[in-house]
């Protein structure tokens, strides 16, 4: 039995009709299905009746019907895309309620099947006698198993539901993926699939309808950004990125964040908040605030997740910005305290609060690369630390950064000025703005600092939202503190500095590492650099770029003299002296204790001897050691300088080693971009080859199909023109199209003289009647002319009468209006002169400020070069640096492996040492044993009073036999 019903109503009607089949079985009615979907598949996927109709859609309506009943999510997904195709271009909207209906029986399915399973759990426990003892079977599964009764009873009933349901998210997102039309739609599928992965907690498949709607992005960018012939055919019915589309991009993207926030997917988020980014950029205009601030607090949390303090402060008074002052475009300080507030005073206290702790507890990230504690603040101190990062280092800051729309990396001492010029100290409660002010703006106190801020402190971990931010505020204070100290103390006792962080929630130690591990406290700044409150003040109310180099210079100059804090725990204190470098000193404490030991053995050991002895081999000592001193002095300078000589030929060699290195890697790189540059074009020769020879047998083909087409031949698809033998093919056209042609002229010419007999009767009958009819139209034109000749020459000599009277009715009105029409004009040319007077004006001036904006641009343009080259060779720089740092990591690591060696190889000789002296302890112990037991026979056989001799028998003829020789008793 054929399926084919071309016809849409015949197929619809005859899967009714096997659906309504009565009394049958589970098995026949499945079979049934699968017959009826079968029927409907096949008028779907049908060359002919290909233009959309009504019936079309009651047909798939019916078709998803039977592929939810079975479950068959693949054969809806092929149905879906012929339907598609089937109806895109003449009523999109029919797709929509298709897609519309699919999903909400699919959704429905899943809640029934969820209902039921809760049901059947309900009715087992029903069954159960709970005092009864548990079965067997319920002791095999739960010893085979960690699932329970309702866990088994889900997996069976519900979730392949869930799969299903996730088959259609993605099947429709699919189908929805390129249509401008159906964006709306894209959107709401989207939104239920986020809200289908919160309900039922599917992590995984949230992650993958994310990277599936990233893809389908990063295809709609490729394509506007350089289409091609298969995207075009793929794409025909996308539109491009309007504000519209994108503004439904970012609200899916912003309710991705939100759904993978909740998830506690924060990886996924912060993909999300790259992907909101990216279309962002689609459109030059800014989206709405609404969507700015979910932003910005997503992307807030997400830094706080991740410890990046910097950037979600940067999140969090950006966030503030727009919630607080509805500001979009965040142009600066002076613009957020104009704005109006738009949130109650309690809600920006908090908020304000917020932004401040966050911008306090930013770490003092410079300190590593910074010897100087003006480099936590200092922009210029900053830029160099940014510089001395690595490049992956630097790439993601600069991402970070992206994300908040800022083109270079932000510093903490630019966020701090613009809380404090925003006026948020003066907003936000008064425990954060007195620390901000004492820690920040004002001389620190190091022993009374930590008194001062400690009721500050307890009032802000009293506080649900602000507590978080304590840990790093004390941490500030901490750091704060020493560097104080290190200008005003030489050393400090451990216990003071216990007593100076009481209050604090901060052990001393940790205290003691983080002096230990930051090379910032280790190494601090000397006393002449100037205090952070200065550089406040200065960075505030000063913006000129004189002031900017000022600073830099001075945290240059500051940098050049430095402190150490160690740590003594022999004298319990710490001491802020001068840096000593003990390690370059380590050959002349060797040298001065050789010289010690010589001079001590020189010493007679004889207590006995005399003074006057011992008096002149002084004076000996003494003047030898004069003697030789400047010698020693001598070869202890030129030592030195043989060691500089030295060291300096070894980084020669280890430079030249490394270009030898590096020319080496440059050479084969090369030579393999060579070898891959010659495959290259050895394929595309093949390809273009290939290219040509398919582009000339598709012309052959084309060429045969158009002289068969020209011949008359119309059933060309059942020829396969690139098997058969052309030349017959083409002669038996020609020969059919000349029978074809000799037949259509004879035809031609029988029809021509049929009609020259017909044409010629008719004009013989006619000819009478139209004589007639021409005598009537002259006699009825002759008598319509006179009548209307009559009636025009009354009509023009009655207008004329009433002409002559108007004229003389408005004689006396003739001056006035010529007055009238001379002032009215005179006043236009006045307005007229003022106009263009005002627009050359303006032309002027818009010519001027597009010379000045030029002028600017050109400007930047160098600027943004010269900062380019200084990059690059600072990049350079830090290369040849962790190259001479690497080697030399290289050699310490060698000696550190030698030196365990050696301790290995003494331990090894020290246990050989100990084995052989135990075993020779117990050979003496086990002889002992011996020679006391045979002192111990002999004692008591004396004791029995036995009363005869003891002798030794042949024994230096049975010395040999017995070990140990053999007694015997003599009777007397």
């Amino acid at each position: 039995m054929s399926h084919f019903f071309h016809k849409p109503e015949n197929a619809l009607k005859r899967a009714r009709e096997l659906l309504s089949i009565p009394n049958v079985d589970a098995g026949v009615l499945k079979r049934t299905k699968h017959s009826a979907l079968e029927i409907l598949h096949d008028a779907l996927i049908a060359k002919k009746n290909r233009t959309w109709q009504p019936t079309h859609e009651e047909l798939m309506i019916l078709y998803l019907d039977i592929c939810l009943e079975l479950q068959m999510g693949r054969v809806a997904k092929d149905g879906l895309h012929q339907y598609r195709n089937l109806c895109i271009q003449h009523n999109p909207a029919s797709l929509e309620t298709i897609i519309k209906h699919f999903v909400t029986q699919a959704e429905r399915k899943l809640a029934s099947a969820k209902k039921e399973s809760n049901e059947l759990n309900l009715l087992a426990a029903a069954k159960v006698d709970l005092d009864a003892a548990q079965t067997p079977e319920d002791v095999m599964l739960s010893t085979t198993t960690f699932e329970g009764s309702n866990d088994r009873t889900d997996r069976e009933v519900v979730v392949p539901w869930l799969r299903f349901m996730w088959e259609t998210y993605r099947t429709v997102l699919d189908i929805l993926k390129s249509n401008s039309k159906l964006e709306p739609l894209y959107k709401s599928t989207a939104m239920q699939a986020f809200d289908f992965c919160v309900e039922y907690q599917r992590k995984i498949e949230f992650r993958r309808v994310c990277e599936i709607m990233r893809n389908h992005l990063s295809a709609l960018q490729k394509h506007a950004a350089a289409p091609t012939s298969q995207s075009t055919r793929q794409m025909r019915s996308w539109e491009g990125f309007t504000l519209e589309s994108v503004e439904r991009l970012l609200e899916v993207r912003y309710r991705q964040l939100q759904v993978a926030t909740d998830l506690e997917l924060f990886s996924e988020a912060f993909r999300t908040i790259d992907d909101i980014n990216n279309i962002m950029n689609l459109v030059e205009q800014t989206p709405r605030v609404e969507l700015l601030v979910t932003y910005y607090e997503k992307l807030a949390q997400i830094f706080q997740v991740s410890k990046n303090h910097l950037f979600h402060a940067y999140a969090l008074y950006k966030w503030y910005s727009l919630r607080v002052a509805g500001l979009q475009g965040l142009a600066g300080a002076q613009a957020l305290q104009e704005l109006p507030i738009l949130v109650s005073e309690e809600q920006q206290k908090e908020m304000a609060t917020r932004v401040v702790l966050a911008a306090l507890s930013i770490p003092l990230l410079d300190f590593e690369a910074s010897s100087s504690p003006l480099g936590d603040d200092d922009s210029s101190v900053a830029q160099v630390t940014d510089n001395s990062l690595s490049a992956a280092a630097r790439d993601k800051n600069s991402r970070m950064a992206a994300l908040l729309g800022f083109a270079t990396t932000p510093t903490r001492a630019n966020l701090l000025e613009d809380v404090a010029a925003a006026g948020l100290l003066s907003k936000a409660s008064t425990a954060a703005s007195e620390i901000f002010q004492r820690v920040e703006l004002q001389e620190v106190d190091p022993l009374q600092i930590v008194k001062q801020l400690e009721p500050f402190l307890t009032t802000i971990r009293a506080d649900p939202l602000a507590k978080t931010y304590v840990d790093g505020v004390e941490r500030l204070v901490v750091r704060r503190v020493l560097f104080q100290l290190t200008r005003v103390y030489a050393s400090v006792t451990i216990a003071h500095l216990r007593s100076i962080f009481v209050g604090l929630d901060v052990s001393y130690e940790e205290i003691e590492t983080l002096i230990a591990r930051s090379r910032s406290l280790s190494t601090v700044a000397h006393a002449s650099a100037p205090s952070l409150s200065s550089m406040y003040r200065r960075n505030i109310t000063q913006h000129g770029s004189n002031n900017a180099e000022t600073s830099s210079a001075d945290a240059v100059s500051s940098a050049q003299s430095r402190t150490k804090i160690r740590i003594d725990h022999v004298e319990q204190c710490i001491r802020f002296t001068d840096a000593v470098d003990l390690e370059a000193n380590a050959s002349q404490l060797t040298l001065l204790g050789e010289r010690l030991s010589r001079a001590m053995s020189k010493v007679p050991a004889n207590a006995t001897a005399s003074v006057a002895v011992r008096d002149e081999q002084k004076k000996k000592l003494f003047a030898a050691t004069r003697a030789r001193l400047q010698e020693q002095r001598s070869e202890m300078l030129a030592r030195r300088e043989v060691i500089e000589r030295k060291k300096e030929e070894l980084e020669k060699l280890q430079q030249e080693k490394v270009q030898s290195l590096e020319k080496k890697r440059q050479e084969f790189a090369q030579r393999r971009a060579e070898i891959e540059r010659e495959r290259l074009a050895q394929e595309a020769r093949r390809r273009e080859a290939e290219k040509k020879q398919k582009i000339q047998d598709e012309i052959k083909l084309k060429e045969t199909r158009q002289m068969l087409d020209k011949l008359g031949h119309t059933d060309v698809s059942d020829l396969d023109l690139a098997t058969i033998d052309k030349e017959k093919v083409l002669n038996e056209a020609k020969e059919k199209a000349r029978k074809a042609k000799e037949l259509a002229q004879q035809k031609l010419r029988e029809n021509a003289r049929r009609l020259d007999y017909i044409v010629r009767a008719t004009r013989e009958e006619e000819q009478p009647i139209l004589q007639r009819q021409v005598a009537e139209a002259k006699t009825e034109a002759l008598k319509r002319y006179e009548q209307e000749s009559a009636s025009k020459l009354k009509r023009a000599k009655d207008e004329h009468e009433h002409g002559l009277k108007e004229k003389t009715r408005l004689a006396p009105a003739i001056q006035v209006s010529t007055e009238f029409v001379k002032a009215h004009k005179a006043r236009r040319i006045e307005e007229y002169k003022k106009a263009s007077e005002e627009q050359k004006k303006k032309a002027m001036l818009e010519r001027l400020s597009a010379r000045v904006a030029h002028a600017k641009e050109r400007y930047e343009e160098e600027q943004q070069r010269l900062r380019e080259e200084e990059e690059e060779k600072e990049r350079i720089r830090r290369e040849e640096e962790a190259e001479r740092e690497r080697q030399r990591q290289l050699e310490v690591e060698e000696e550190l492996r030698r030196q365990e060696e050696e301790e290995a190889e003494e331990r090894r000789i020290a246990e050989e040492k100990e084995r052989e002296e135990r075993a020779q302890r117990e050979r003496e112990e086990e002889e002992k044993r011996v020679e006391q037991r045979s002192q111990g026979r002999f004692g008591s056989a004396g004791a029995r009073g036995l009363t005869g001799s003891y002798r030794n028998r042949d024994d230096d003829r049975r010395g040999d036999d017995r070990d140990d020789g053999e007694w015997t008793h003599v009777n007397r």
